[in-house]
Formats: C-alpha cells, sequence, structure tokens
C-alpha cells in the first residue's frame, strides 16, 4: 500500500536547480506585490502616530501659557500629588544621617474628589520606596507627621 502512494511521486519529472530558482524568485515578487501595500499603510499610520504622541509630549513638557498660569496658583496642601511631590523633593534633598518631618493632612484628594485610602497609603508607600528613605510615621491631629530619614 505504501509503494503504490509513493508511484505518483516517483513518475514527477526532475525539476532542474535553474528552474526551482526562478519559480522561488516568482513566487517572492508575488508574496512582495500583496504585502508591500499593507506594510506601507502600516508604517504611515505609525509614523503618524508616533508623531502625534511627539507633538503631545512636546506640548506638555511646554507646561500651560504664562497667561493660563494665576499669580496666586498655589499647590493645594491636601492634593496627592502635592503630597507625594513634597516627599520626592525632601528625600533627594536629604543627605547621609539627616532627617526631615512632613506634615501630610488626614483627607488627601486626587484631582478635586477625595482619595480612596488605600491609593493613598500605596502612592505615599511606594514613593518612600522609590526614594530609598525611611520613614517613621506619627499620628497627629487631622494628619499625620512623616519623618524621613537615611
Amino acid at each position: 500500500m505504501f509503494a503504490s502512494f509513493l508511484a505518483p511521486l516517483q513518475s514527477v519529472p526532475e525539476m532542474a536547480t535553474d528552474d526551482r530558482f526562478g519559480e522561488m524568485l516568482k513566487f517572492f515578487a508575488i508574496a512582495v506585490v500583496i504585502v508591500a501595500p499593507a506594510c506601507w499603510v502600516t508604517w504611515r499610520r505609525a509614523a503618524k502616530r508616533a508623531a502625534r504622541l511627539n507633538a503631545e509630549a512636546a506640548a506638555a513638557l511646554a507646561g500651560p501659557d504664562s497667561d493660563e498660569v494665576a499669580a496666586d496658583d498655589e499647590p493645594d496642601p491636601h492634593d496627592l500629588k502635592t503630597v507625594v511631590a513634597a516627599i520626592d523633593h525632601a528625600a533627594r534633598a536629604l543627605a547621609a544621617g539627616q532627617s526631615v518631618a512632613l506634615e501630610v493632612p488626614g483627607a488627601l484628594t486626587l484631582d478635586g474628589s477625595a482619595a480612596p485610602p488605600a491609593l493613598v497609603d500605596s502612592l505615599l508607600g511606594d514613593a518612600i520606596a522609590r526614594n530609598r528613605v525611611d520613614a517613621r510615621w506619627e499620628s497627629v491631629d487631622g494628619g499625620s507627621i512623616v519623618t524621613l530619614s537615611r
């Protein structure tokens, strides 16, 4: 039975090497003609998206115009972003053997609304761990005091 299966294959004439190479080139050219337009469209979309993201990043780094920023615009001490920035700034300024105490308000907000306590704990813990400082927390009326040291 196996011999009867191979009989048709043995009757196929041998193709010359040049014919095989020519067939490979022909199929490669067909593949290029089929795939090239899709590659071109994908390349253009990626380039446009990268240009748009670069423009947005440049605009974000430039910051707001001086007309948009009010002179009395102070950071909100109850904003979680402000507290994390204060921890980052204080940790960068610390030298070995120094310590600094920061007041953390009890009710922190995030983008104007109350921040969940689990998120507050997570982000403050991350800020402390990221700066590789030791922290000691003390509860006071209406908030906490964190003492950062190296």
